[in-house]
């Protein structure tokens, strides 16, 4: 109910004595948004040392740090799949993962992403309808952040896609 800021939906009763932790509204929202605006200024931080971010004015990190969101992949798990429609962006956070162009010769890898600020995914917010040209996949666990174009769109705008060329 917290969390949703909705109503609660069952009733809690004690069978036998019990201690309980009790904690209201103002004080879970005050919480919640200590965690939001540490998460996000870890992300700006973060965003800060990839070279195509740095050198973003603060205002336009903190909305794209706001705008990330972290994911997580297993061992194998194609984070992207040559031949689909691109509307993402990836920084890579932690781990390895391959990226692999399949052909008529069978799979080749072409790049090996394995230092955090590693970004792959770019053509997709220069080129609009772009198709992947190779398939990104995990080696291990992986962890990446992950930005729509729409959002890139909306908070940088065209001005900044030379970035991405550098």
């Amino acid at each position: 109910a917290l969390a949703l800021n909705i109503t609660r939906t069952a009733t809690v009763t004690a069978v036998k004595p019990s201690k309980v932790w009790v904690l209201d509204r103002d004080v879970f929202s005050m919480i919640r948004m200590k965690h939001e605006l540490t998460t996000k200024k870890k992300y700006e931080g973060f965003l800060k040392k990839v070279p195509i971010f740095g050198t973003l004015a603060a205002q336009s990190l903190l909305m794209l740090a706001d705008a990330f969101v972290e994911e997580d992949f297993e061992d194998k798990q194609d984070i992207i799949v040559q031949g689909s429609q691109g509307d993402q962006f990836f920084i890579l956070k932690e781990g390895k993962c391959d990226a692999i162009i399949s052909g008529d010769h069978g799979d080749k890898v072409v790049r090996t992403y394995e230092t955090s600020g590693e970004y792959f995914g770019e053509i997709a917010l220069l080129v609009p309808n772009a198709m992947r040209s190779a398939t990104v996949r995990a080696q291990g666990k992986v962890t990446v952040l992950k930005l729509l174009k729409d959002q890139f769109d909306s908070i940088l705008g065209e001005d900044v896609r030379g970035i991405l060329h550098e």
